[in-house]
């Protein structure tokens, strides 16, 4: 579920919850205001009215979909383990670069532990602004 609403959605429509994209996707902004300055108006029904209630309908279309999706979740652990060379340039007893850097890591599951990858990293120590 991060996956979905923090990785493909957000790149997709900016959105991070399966209801927003929706949202946007259906552009009730925009029903609504194609119906605004029409017979609805003389009902009293206004455009803000009929966009909050065309978000109500897909906020209640797309419920069950997003309880399907989260139930798919699965309980995993991320481990890793790696070591780098760390360098003091300032000979201030504090870290200012991370060289080097190797570790292997594996994604438990339920049924245990997926294939060992590997990756490399390395490291500038930034100033707080």
């Amino acid at each position: 579920l991060f996956v979905l609403n923090e990785l493909i959605l957000k790149t997709l429509t900016g959105e991070n919850t399966l209801k927003g994209a929706a949202i946007k996707f259906i552009n009730c902004d925009g029903i609504a205001s194609s119906f605004s300055n029409s017979i609805l108006d003389a009902l009293g029904i206004s455009k803000g009215k009929i966009a909050d209630t065309c978000k109500s309908v897909v906020g209640f279309l797309v419920a069950p979909l997003e309880n399907w999706i989260a139930q798919l979740a699965l309980d995993s652990q991320l481990r890793l383990q790696g070591h780098c060379t760390l360098v003091d340039s300032t000979d201030d007893l504090v870290v200012d670069l991370l060289l080097d850097g190797e570790y292997t890591g594996t994604i438990e599951v339920e049924n245990g532990a997926g294939p060992t990858f590997t990756g490399t990293f390395e490291g500038v120590r930034q100033q707080a602004p």
